[in-house]
């Protein structure tokens, strides 16, 4: 995370982090990674970063990869392991999971059969969120109250607290997508790993996410998703950079 001047940089070389960073649930650091889940079932992880420096919300990138691993998915087969990633900004993220939160609704992850809160893929808080969302749980009580359906994708969200991130167009939203927190959609999913997939090389993204302040066409601010595939299926894959319009109580 950089704004003025590095805010957050980590490589995870060391199991030791900073105060400001907190690990949740099946999170854990091993040979230089963060690891969030393994390929496994009932895995829900989570790292929350504070922003102690007092760091514009309006001015900011972050850059991270992720990274998604075969052979995945085989109780789905032929689709990918449910059920994603996200990332949340927001002054109400919090380092949650599904297992063991209290009923808050701004925390990450409940059970699928909850009638509040958001799934892990989903994201935390109420503000910026952008969803990875790896696997279609298509249309039922679970999505939420917005009437769509759940697509697997990449989703922006502000101000969405749907159970399910969802929409009504499986490439893109509708304005009642838009009035409910949904901003943008793409069912691009080059990212995700697959149950046909070999255990290496393993799927490598890297993200890139700009926060900017007013401009013309932009009077709120924006947010800027570029992503970039280097290895495995996702060798090549470019996706963006898609530029979201940011709502007023940014």
């Amino acid at each position: 995370m950089s704004g003025a001047g590095t805010v957050v940089n980590n490589d995870f070389s060391s199991s030791t982090l900073p105060s400001y960073m907190t690990l949740q649930g099946t999170a854990n650091i091993a040979s230089g990674q963060l690891n969030i889940t393994a390929n496994s079932t009932g895995q829900s992880g989570s790292v929350l970063v504070q922003n102690t420096t007092g760091l514009a919300n309006n001015d900011f990138q972050i850059d991270f990869d992720f990274i998604t691993q075969g052979p995945a998915g085989t109780s789905f087969a032929p689709f990918t392991a449910a059920d994603g990633l996200s990332y949340s900004y927001g002054d109400d993220v919090v380092a949650g999971t599904y297992q063991n939160v209290a009923n808050a609704a701004t925390n990450i992850g409940y059970p699928s059969n909850s009638p509040i809160g958001n799934t892990a893929e989903g994201g935390s808080g109420t503000k910026l969120k952008i969803s990875f969302d790896a696997f279609s749980n298509g249309v039922g009580t679970q999505v939420g109250n917005n009437g769509g359906t759940n697509y697997a994708g990449v989703y922006f969200m502000y101000n969405c607290t749907d159970f399910f991130n969802a929409t009504r167009d499986p490439n893109g939203v509708t304005p009642a997508d838009i009035a409910r927190g949904v901003l943008a959609f793409s069912p691009s999913t080059a990212w995700r790993a697959t149950a046909a997939q070999p255990a290496t090389p393993v799927n490598t993204t890297h993200v890139t996410i700009n926060m900017a302040g007013a401009e013309p066409g932009f009077p709120n601010g924006s947010t800027t998703l570029t992503l970039t595939g280097t290895t495995g299926l996702a060798q090549g894959y470019v996706f963006g950079p898609v530029k979201v319009a940011l709502p007023q109580d940014i």
